[in-house]
């Protein structure tokens, strides 16, 4: 229910809502029954949804933000800040949070939804999704470091000789490209 609901779709709260009368009047769940209209609508939204979200923890490129003045935690001073701008078709933050709080957690970071004017906030105890227009107006920096290891990483695992740009495309298909460093200034 949670995953269609983040589909944002035109219909979803009426599909939403008949699934969930079923399931009440039913007393079990109704989602094997897909020749229903609602439940394969909710089915298919759900399932768009967990795919983008999946992606996107593929498609992830941070930035590193240096801070003006040091900000102290627990453990000391803390590095920096990483930001990340996506542009998802679902909104799929709640669903990446997670796995991103998991993975980094003694960084703090920022996912900017740039669709939605939202972003996923870690300060390495706690995630939020907030809706700032101060977080979302600066545009990232170049982090010169962060490319060259990610134009190097690129390189290293690429073998010329098996170039194959539709199989590329169907792993990485452009519409994500935008965004990934690895990508940028590249005819790939």
């Amino acid at each position: 229910v949670f995953d269609a609901w983040l589909s944002r779709d035109c219909e979803i709260e009426n599909n939403l809502l008949g699934v969930i009368a079923l399931a009440i009047r039913e007393g079990n769940s109704p989602m094997e029954r897909l020749y229903l209209d609602s439940v394969r609508a909710v089915a298919v939204a759900a399932r768009r949804v967990r795919a983008e979200a999946h992606r996107f923890l593929q498609f992830v490129r941070f930035v590193k933000v240096e801070s003006k003045r040091p900000v102290l935690t627990d453990g000391g001073e803390t590095p920096g800040l990483y930001v990340a701008d996506i542009e998802p078709e679902y909104d799929i933050l709640p669903k990446i949070a997670g796995h991103f709080a998991r993975r980094f957690q003694d960084q703090r970071f920022i996912i900017r939804d740039k669709v939605r004017n939202q972003a996923l906030v870690y300060d390495t105890k706690a995630c939020q999704i907030v809706t700032f227009p101060e977080i979302m107006a600066p545009p990232l920096p170049n982090d010169a470091q962060f490319e060259r290891l990610w134009r190097r990483y690129f390189d290293s695992v690429a073998i010329p000789w098996r170039k194959n740009l539709k199989l590329q495309q169907h792993f990485v298909p452009k519409k994500y490209r935008k965004h990934l460093t690895d990508f940028q200034n590249r005819h790939r």
